[in-house]
């Protein structure tokens, strides 16, 4: 399991906050940072999973942790210095022990 997880991911919330006139605007905050695998989606495998192919597609592999909540509104991904937005999110196996989770990338 050690050497499974290479590429390291930073986790980032798009959250409102106060803009200190009575309204609210949008703020990236980042979250924490995770080790993961990574690999590109073929544009087959894209379709297959109904994405857009319009956009680039990765699948990202993690270990689940308790700390954070990945099924949570406005939580996107950093990667190599690209946005990455989850379109799906599935436990591999019941234990809740590993995460799969398709992204896409912000046009």
């Amino acid at each position: 399991m050690k050497r499974k997880y290479l590429n390291r991911i930073e986790v980032w919330l798009k959250a409102a906050v106060d803009d200190g006139v009575g309204g609210n605007t949008s703020q990236d905050t980042f979250i924490d940072s995770s080790w993961s695998n990574i690999t590109t989606l073929s544009r087959k495998n894209q379709t297959d999973f109904g994405m857009d192919i319009a956009t680039q597609g990765i699948r990202i592999k993690l270990r689940h942790r308790n700390d954070l909540d990945y099924y949570q509104e406005g939580l996107f991904f950093k990667y190599k210095g690209k946005e990455w937005f989850p379109t799906s999110i599935h436990q591999i196996d019941m234990q809740e022990i590993e995460l799969d989770i398709l992204a896409t990338a912000k046009r």
